[in-house]
């Protein structure tokens, strides 16, 4: 494995120094320069955390800190996953709390801390300046704009449209053009009021890619000579740091930040980057300390540190209370949006706090939610109930269900599900619960487990279950193509996500016949152009889980990405918390690490499949962890107890028919199952 690449900050540091229009540096920005004082703005996390103590459903008697403890743990939901939900639920007002990253300008309560710019801000912008080069940043707060004009200089701020709204001929990133000016590119849009609404706050935006602007981010990074220098940013996002992660470039790319764990998206390609350990403030200090040419806005940015280290002399307690009062006063802010919206019994806090803890991989512990919002909307008159949410309760509790293993409970609440939308008329919901009770009926039928009696072709309950599945895609396919040209806006896209993950398991099904019948090299001329259209048309409707199921499957064939290469499935559901996603990824690699004989790492992968496969409540998947290591571990037997009682809770079909070999076989018994 290739090994991480350090270099000191003070080596940044002197490149900067150095820093002309033929020797320019690209920096792009992220928030983490944000939350440095005197900025103190929160961090997406920070925001998360508020948003659900507000929005929280109000704990049964008894179980408050578990609620508590809850609260706290979905501050490790991806941001734009947990606002994609609240949106879902209570529409585009949930968008209103990163308002709050304009408080600094003029909040009656935060006026005594002189909030504004910080060091960090006044060095990059002065850097950008210098180097005739923009200012690329994901932030949607105003202190980079703002900063430029401290400095005395005109922010070109450069907001993409989205590219169903774009002219063909727009150019939406521009260079500075006077030498007055700075251009700052908003990749992911403003707080700004006058563009509110173009703000990346949702799952869709942050995975729709936009390939026009993704080349001409690349143009900038490529020019000979040109220092490019990521600061501030997690890299946690679909639409970019994959592809740029991916580039050939002829340089590094220096990463600065205070620390590079393991999870750090550093190490997805480390051959790509040079970390520097260190924070903006640090470095915008040295710069300062290290500048020897004479400059008004170099003697401002050096008055601006000397006032944040008095600041920092007189009490850092001043400090920590400029962060305290702004986080009570975005408290505050979310209380009076999001209490008038959603009333302190209202069943939707239920609803919401069930998808959210799905989102970080606590199906269990979102499972109870959800039975109170279905229990609670059922005493609630039709006409008072949102179809829409109801049916999609029912059709998370489905989701649920088959996580569970409980297939057959699974396909009651699709049906359920099916039949109150097709009785309002909801169509995306409609396909999307039709579609889940097709999936409930293949895993009945066809587990793909290998272990079996049978071949697939010797069930006719399994031709069925493919039968059903063709007729679906074909009837929603033409619905789908008939729905497009009249651009029926989020709920055509979620149908399409809907269709797409259809044909997902319909090419998983022909994928796993063809490799059950030694056919691996037709499947890989056959599912190739499947994969690679499934990975492309995700990307640009912005479904996530399509890009990872698309990698997933080719990856098992050997088809290189059509994308980037710089993201594996496993990295895709690591970005989402899918637990079930990364379970399957590391069996996946365990597979791959079998067939080159590579036994101990093989059980290793097989072992953490196993874990997080029980911590995602998903028995069956985990039962074929076991199985899978008893194939290359001969004298391994798991407690038949155990292998008895995971057997018991998983509902289907094939698994009561194979029930007593199985048993015999993983738990002791000398001969071999057939495989698919």
């Amino acid at each position: 494995m290739p090994q991480l690449r350090f270099e000191p900050i003070e080596g940044l540091v002197e490149r900067c120094l150095r820093v002309s229009p033929d020797a320019p540096i690209v920096f792009f920005v992220g928030s983490g320069v944000s939350t440095v004082y005197p900025s103190v703005l929160p961090s997406a996390w920070e925001m998360i955390s508020e948003t659900a103590g507000v929005v929280a459903p109000t704990p049964t008697p008894g179980l408050e800190r578990e609620l508590a403890r809850e609260i706290r743990r979905l501050a490790e939901a991806l941001p734009e996953i947990y606002y994609e939900i609240l949106r879902d639920v209570i529409g585009d007002e949930a968008i209103r709390a990163w308002e709050a990253l304009r408080f600094w300008q003029d909040h009656p309560d935060l006026q005594q801390f002189n909030l504004g710019p910080n060091p960090g801000h006044l060095a990059l912008v002065y850097l950008a300046w210098q180097g005739r080069t923009p200012l690329i940043t994901t932030n949607f707060d105003t202190l980079l704009e703002e900063a430029a004009r401290s400095l005395s200089l005109e922010p070109l701020a450069c907001i993409p449209i989205p590219p169903d709204l774009r002219p063909p001929d727009h150019e939406q990133l521009r260079t500075a053009q006077r030498d007055n000016e700075v251009a700052i590119w908003k990749v992911h849009g403003t707080v700004e009021p006058t563009n509110f609404d173009s703000i990346h706050t949702t799952l869709r935006t942050i995975t729709q890619a936009d390939w026009r602007k993704l080349e001409r981010i690349r143009q900038q990074f490529e020019q000979i000579g040109t220092t490019v220098c990521f600061m501030g940013y997690s890299g946690s996002d679909l639409d970019l740091f994959p592809h740029m992660a991916g580039w050939r470039l002829h340089h590094r790319i220096y990463w600065l930040g205070p620390s590079f764990s393991r999870r750090h998206m550093i190490h997805r390609n480390p051959d790509q980057f040079t970390a520097v350990v260190g924070t903006s403030e640090r470095f915008a200090t040295l710069l300062a300390g290290q500048w020897k040419i004479e400059d008004a806005r170099i003697g401002l940015l050096r008055d601006r540190l000397r006032e944040s280290d008095a600041a920092r002399d007189r009490a850092l307690a001043g400090r920590v209370h400029a962060r305290e009062r702004y986080l009570a006063a975005v408290r505050q802010h979310l209380k009076g949006l999001f209490t008038r919206i959603l009333p302190p019994a209202d069943p939707r806090r239920l609803l919401i706090h069930a998808r959210a803890l799905t989102s970080i991989g606590q199906n269990r512990r979102a499972w109870p939610y959800v039975v109170r919002f279905t229990t609670a909307a059922a005493s609630v008159p039709p006409h008072r109930m949102d179809a829409g949410l109801v049916s999609g309760a029912l059709t998370l509790k489905a989701s649920l269900a088959h996580e569970f293993s409980q297939y057959e409970d699974s396909f009651a609440f699709s049906e359920q599900a099916r039949r109150i939308a097709c009785r309002h008329g909801l169509r995306a919901v409609t396909v999307e619960a039709t579609m889940a009770a097709d999936e409930a009926l293949r895993m009945q039928h066809l587990p793909g487990l290998r272990f079996k009696e049978k071949s697939y072709l010797l069930h006719p309950r399994a031709w069925i279950v493919v039968v059903r599945f063709l007729l679906h895609a074909f009837v929603f396919g033409i619905r789908r193509w008939q729905d497009l040209p009249r651009r029926l806006g989020q709920n055509t896209v979620h149908a399409e996500s809907v269709y797409l993950e259809h044909l997902v398991r319909i090419g998983a099904i022909f994928q796993e016949l063809l490799a059950g019948y030694r056919l691996e090299g037709m499947a890989k001329v056959l599912m190739t152009w499947l994969w690679s259209y499934v990975e492309v048309r995700s990307y640009e409707i912005g479904y996530a889980h399509g890009i990872g199921n698309a990698r997933k499957y080719g990856e098992r064939l050997g088809i290189p990405p059509r994308t980037t290469a710089a993201l594996q499935a496993g990295g895709v559901y690591e970005l989402l918390s899918a637990q079930t996603g990364k379970a399957i990824a590391y069996r996946d690699h365990g597979r791959r690490l079998a067939r080159e004989y590579r036994v101990h790492e093989a059980v290793r992968a097989y072992n953490r499949a196993y874990r997080i496969a029980l911590i995602a409540g998903n028995i069956s998947l985990a039962l074929k962890a076991l199985i899978d290591r008893r194939l290359i571990q001969p004298d391994f037997k798991p407690d038949r107890a155990l292998v008895q009682r995971m057997l018991k809770m998983i509902q289907g079909a094939a698994y009561r028919r194979i029930e007593a070999s199985m048993l015999d076989w993983l738990c002791g018994a000398s001969h071999r199952p057939r495989r698919d």
